[in-house]
């Protein structure tokens, strides 16, 4: 399983199941964001893993585009294809970023069910042990 990195961040598939994010510091141009996205993508599919960790304590802002990039493009073509099933995010330590991710995962789970939580920038070991809890079922309708 390969490993995907840019000006963005880290990708990179875990033996436990699941397929980590890690953001590197400060900003980074939308176009290596989306790309490190679709990478993203294309690993859930080559895995089979449905799970993402995803570190944004680095991370220093998202463009209001990319939110509406993730959420009208990227996200409709991993959760309800069940690529994506449960995200767990370590929060940012910038204040600026924390109301965008909580956006984000909101909407991500009112919109396509997604099933994601944010955690502490202190409590990784928390964060896996939720991720790695069992998935539930696929309910009839394809929604968790």
């Amino acid at each position: 399983m390969n490993s995907f990195e840019n000006q963005a961040g880290i990708l990179q598939p875990m033996a436990a199941g699941y397929v980590s994010l890690v953001w590197h510091p400060g900003p980074a141009p939308q176009e290596a964001i989306q790309q490190a996205f679709e990478q993203l993508r294309l690993l859930l599919q080559q895995t089979g893993y449905q799970r993402l960790f995803t570190d944004h304590r680095l991370l220093s802002a998202y463009e209001d585009e990319l939110i509406g990039w993730l959420l009208i493009d990227w996200l409709p073509r991993v959760v309800p294809t069940r690529l994506l099933l449960r995200v767990a995010m370590l929060t940012s330590f910038s204040l600026a970023v924390r109301p965008q991710a909580a956006y984000l995962l909101r909407e991500a789970q009112l919109r396509y069910n997604l099933s994601s939580r944010y955690f502490a920038a202190e409590q990784q070991a928390d964060a896996l042990d939720w991720l790695l809890q069992p998935l539930p079922p696929a309910a009839s309708d394809g929604r968790l």
